[in-house]
């Protein structure tokens, strides 16, 4: 479902039609050629169930909603994986005081994505 979803709205992408993203749309105002497609419910189950068989969900097809958002911090993958965590959280926590942050409240966009949580921009 997830797919066909994805495939309807590259679809409109590609004919012109205009995409807009919104949690709460008030939908008393659309035009007779307005498709409205609401979004699909995945559990947390199903998620993991695909990542075991490392199958990709389409863009915009998972949410996670958390407090706070940070963005930009390019963090090597072998600090990830090291078993050492207090070493590891100290290389981190080094690397970003390095970087200019800049803190964006909740609704902002960033690139072609809004953020519901405010978003703290690493650069």
């Amino acid at each position: 479902m997830c797919k066909r979803a994805f495939a309807l709205e590259q679809i409109a992408v590609t004919g012109n039609g205009k995409i807009t993203y919104s949690d709460k749309a008030d939908i008393t105002n659309l035009s007779r050629f307005t498709m409205l497609m609401s979004t699909i419910r995945l559990e947390k189950n199903d998620v993991v169930d695909c990542c075991r068989k490392h199958l990709l969900f389409p863009p915009k097809s998972t949410r996670h909603l958390i407090p706070s958002r940070p963005l930009g911090t390019n963090v090597p993958l072998n600090w990830l994986r090291d078993l050492n965590v207090p070493e590891a959280e100290a290389e981190f926590e080094k690397h970003l005081s390095k970087m200019k942050v800049k803190r964006l409240p909740e609704g902002s966009t960033v690139g072609s994505r809004r953020y519901m949580e405010e978003v703290f921009l690493f650069e």
